[in-house]
């Protein structure tokens, strides 16, 4: 994975995940925080989010409905194949 776009494209990933962590999603895999995302902010200077796994989404959320343009992966559970 690379660098994002700008600062304002990851300000804009993570609000879109933490609305859907306060709408009830659960964040799996936080790539908001952690220490190669933090290195490589601090080394390159880069717009960096790591990969981020939000499961328990639903197609009210904007992190759904909108794309997020970041290494973001929502899951969202369906009741039959037919559904999916």
């Amino acid at each position: 994975l690379g660098p994002m776009v700008s600062a304002a494209a990851v300000a804009r990933a993570e609000t879109l995940i933490e609305e859907a962590r306060s709408q009830g999603a659960t964040v799996l895999v936080d790539g908001r925080k952690g220490a190669l995302v933090e290195k490589l902010r601090r080394e390159t200077g880069g717009f960096w989010l790591g990969p981020t796994v939000i499961s328990g989404v639903r197609k009210s959320m904007r992190v759904y409905e909108e794309e997020v343009f970041a290494p973001v992966l929502c899951v969202m559970e369906c009741d039959s194949v037919r559904e999916a």
